[in-house]
């Protein structure tokens, strides 16, 4: 069983700021800014399903809110108080939410592993199918796109996915913490 800790991953704290960020001009990444920008768009209409409008219910009968909620549930958990803070919500309000996913059975709200009193929301398996059918890239256009490639081409394009969120977790999270640095 994996130790879980209110540290253990935070994608909310991570990105909690809207402040500007620039990272520092280096003349060796420029070619591969312009590999990202050109793929990026790619994946994005090769897998992205038309927007709904503003309150037009989702699939899974969501909100719009409850189903932001479900999509910043990293898979490992996330912690309460900086998802509400990365979303711009009052933690009674997040409260909220939370008991409705957890009554659908979306979620579940775990002790963590260092102190009973913290808590670690976690995804069900009913949370992570309501998130893809939530989800604006469609479950069966990845895939489709995923079974262009081989075995070990899939592996690799995913990892790189990831290493790419993991360096953006990163790097929000030193720009917020610039920001915070700054306000003071």
């Amino acid at each position: 069983m994996t130790s879980r800790t209110p540290e253990s991953h935070d994608a909310a704290t991570d990105a909690a700021t809207d402040a500007p960020v620039e990272a520092p001009v280096d003349a060796a990444l420029d070619d591969l800014v312009d590999a990202v920008q050109q793929a990026y768009p790619s994946l994005w209409f090769a897998c992205h399903v038309e927007h709904r409008t503003r309150g037009e219910p989702h699939p899974t009968g969501l909100t719009d809110r409850e189903a932001t909620i479900l999509a910043h549930i990293a898979s490992d958990g996330t912690a309460p108080a900086p998802l509400a803070a990365h979303l711009g919500m009052a933690k009674s309000s997040l409260s909220a939410h939370i008991a409705r996913l957890e009554q659908l059975g979306y979620l579940r709200s775990d002790a963590t592993d260092v102190d009973a009193r913290r808590r670690l929301l976690v995804l069900t398996p009913e949370g992570r199918a309501a998130r893809r059918s939530a989800s604006p890239l469609h479950a069966d256009r990845i895939a489709g796109v995923l079974a262009q490639l081989d075995e070990a081409d899939r592996a690799q394009a995913v990892q790189g996915l990831a290493l790419l969120a993991r360096a953006a977790q990163q790097f929000m999270t030193q720009a917020r913490m610039s920001a915070a640095g700054e306000a003071r």
